[in-house]
């Protein structure tokens, strides 16, 4: 697995903040302009009032204080909403660029679930909070204008009110420390919820099935949900607390003015007025203090999101195409290549791979055999790049494939339909004809009438899990990569088109001038391949040509040099419709 250092929150809420500094200073200064101009408004109706000011002066200075005060709330309203919307886009950007180029092994090693939770469940806090930012700012800025006013109005009841507030804002703070844990442990939680979530979708058949494994995953969804529930319960309690307690210490203070205010024989006029401010700034004060829970979850959401670093790292720079291509692809060889997995508990002794010796030329067709868990699958993710060797040398016409951006230029060799494939809902087309090439061959791969293309799109229902792996199969040979990889890809077939996979499909690629290594069970068709390399326990057991004994009793006609037409259970297969 990678060794990358955790980038830290702050930092990382600064590197992603930073392209867009200049609209989010834009949008702050609105909103300190918005709260200003709204206390100003405060402070100028008190001074007139409490003077008998002029009518006319009233009528020119409110109104335009308000046109200040709205046009910076929109201005501010829309610049922090913009910077934060730009925010989520970048996460959610980077957040997939690192998955989509972090190698395999760390993307196994942090799980799926987790992942998808980081881009759903995080990013959507994240995106909830930039939504509020703009009301927060806006509040902070009235409490600080209302304060400067108060203090204008009289030195010693502002530094009353500001210990009141200062000791109201403690004790929030003390629950807002033990909230952000809270928080913290209920997004820890999440991941659980994903995972089962993902376990009833998933595993859809399975759990209507058995009744006991039905049972524990609801038990399981149902417990991450009691969890996440208690605990966010605990810790809004905890801030409804704080908050209460803020109130508390907001009234005690403006007793607390009041009778300092009498104290010092503070003018009843200007006393009631200070009062008076003093109240208004109460509901920006529980509005901002409102908005600690959502600032507190946004902070366990970008800790996760910041802390994904430390498992697989920054997003790396997207390799190009590169001009004439780094590798022929003549032959691709593992030199002494070792895999080990990471230790996990109750396993001691993790798996290790090899050491492996191999090499595979051009053209060849190599069937990759062996038991269940003797390495198959790792021999693979090897020889496609996708796990760099512990020990030992992947190499591509004799030279080293190292660097991130030669690995990925030469996966562009590989055409690969894995095991536990993925398949997608549209078809890239590389050239001219590629449309009816990809029809050719729905056709060919008996699908047709269960397949429909519109455009690039492909709309398909009810197929089984051999069909699907036909349509995989569509892109593969619309990639028209010299090395075709196949997973045990027959293995869901029925036995007629089986027969078609291995006596026509395989031989008609292999003269087509593919290189193919698949991964077989079927020793009855191991005499269609030049080599048979046998695994066992992570080491080669066994390399060369198949054994005699495992031909099949129906031969081929002639010399399997040239098409033929089958007859296999009724189905009719056509090599000169094949791409």
């Amino acid at each position: 697995m990678t060794e990358v250092r955790p980038v830290g929150v702050l930092a990382a809420a600064w590197e992603t903040l930073r392209p867009f500094w200049p609209l989010a200073a834009l949008g702050v200064a609105a909103g300190g302009i918005t709260g200003l101009a709204t206390a100003a408004v405060l402070a100028f109706l008190h001074g007139e009032l409490q003077d008998g000011g002029s009518l006319l002066r009233m009528a020119l200075f409110v109104p335009a204080l308000a046109v200040v005060s709205v046009a910076g709330e929109f201005i501010g309203g829309v610049a922090n909403g913009r910077v934060g919307q730009h925010v989520v886009a970048a996460l959610r950007r980077d957040l997939a660029r690192r998955v989509a180029a972090a190698p395999l092994a760390d993307i196994e090693a942090a799980e799926p679930h987790r992942l998808l939770s980081m881009l759903d469940v995080d990013v959507g806090v994240l995106s909830a909070f930039t939504i509020n930012l703009s009301g927060m700012i806006v509040s902070l800025a009235v409490i600080a204008g209302c304060f400067g006013y108060l203090a204008w109005l009289s030195l010693p009841l502002f530094l009353v009110a500001a210990l009141g507030a200062l000791a109201g804002f403690r004790l929030q703070l003390a629950a807002n420390r033990a909230g952000i844990e809270g928080f913290a442990a209920a997004r820890a939680e999440q991941d659980e919820l994903q995972y089962t979530y993902r376990a009833i979708i998933d595993g859809a058949k399975e759990i209507r099935i058995g009744r006991a494994r039905r049972e524990r995953t609801m038990a399981r969804l149902e417990g991450a949900v009691e969890r996440i529930r208690g605990r966010l319960s605990s810790t809004l309690q905890l801030y409804f607390g704080g908050q209460a307690c803020n109130s508390t210490a907001f009234f005690a203070t403006l007793g607390a003015v009041l009778g300092v205010g009498h104290w010092l024989s503070v003018d009843s006029a200007a006393l009631a007025g200070f009062l008076l401010v003093l109240t208004y700034t109460k509901g920006p004060i529980d509005r901002l203090v409102g908005g600690v829970p959502l600032v507190a979850d946004a902070m366990a959401s970008l800790r996760r999101v910041a802390g994904l670093g430390g498992e697989i790292g920054p997003a790396p720079a997207v390799p190009g195409p590169v001009e004439g291509g780094l590798f022929a692809g003549n032959t691709v060889a593992l030199a002494g290549a070792t895999f080990a997995f990471p230790s996990v508990p109750n396993q001691p002794v993790p798996f290790v791979l090899g050491p492996i010796d191999l090499s595979i030329r051009r053209g060849e067709t190599v069937f990759l055999v062996g038991r269940n868990g003797s390495g198959k699958t790792t021999l693979l993710k090897l020889l496609l790049g996708l796990y760099r060797p512990s020990a030992g040398e992947l190499l591509c016409d004799g030279r080293p494939v190292g660097a991130a951006s030669d690995a990925d230029a030469y996966r562009q060799l590989f055409s690969v339909i894995f095991f536990d494939y993925f398949l997608f809902d549209d078809l890239i087309f590389a050239a001219d004809g590629d449309a009816e090439a990809a029809a050719g061959a729905l056709r060919r791969l008996e699908i047709a009438d269960k397949v429909q293309l519109r455009d690039d799109r492909v709309i398909a229902g009810g197929l089984s899990t051999g069909q699907r792996k036909r349509l995989a199969f569509v892109q593969v040979l619309l990639d028209r990569r010299p090395f075709v990889l196949l997973d045990e890809w027959a293995a869901d077939q029925d036995p007629a088109f089986r027969e078609v996979f291995y006596r026509d499909l395989l031989p008609e690629l292999k003269r087509n001038g593919k290189t193919l290594i698949v991964v077989s069970h079927d020793d009855r068709y191991f005499d269609v391949a030049d080599r048979v390399v046998e695994l066992e326990a992570g080491r080669i057991v066994a390399d060369g040509a198949p054994d005699a004994r495992t031909r099949p009793v129906r031969q081929r006609r002639g010399d399997g040099s040239g098409p033929r037409d089958t007859e296999a259970g009724g189905i009719r297969a056509r090599p000169d419709a094949f791409i």
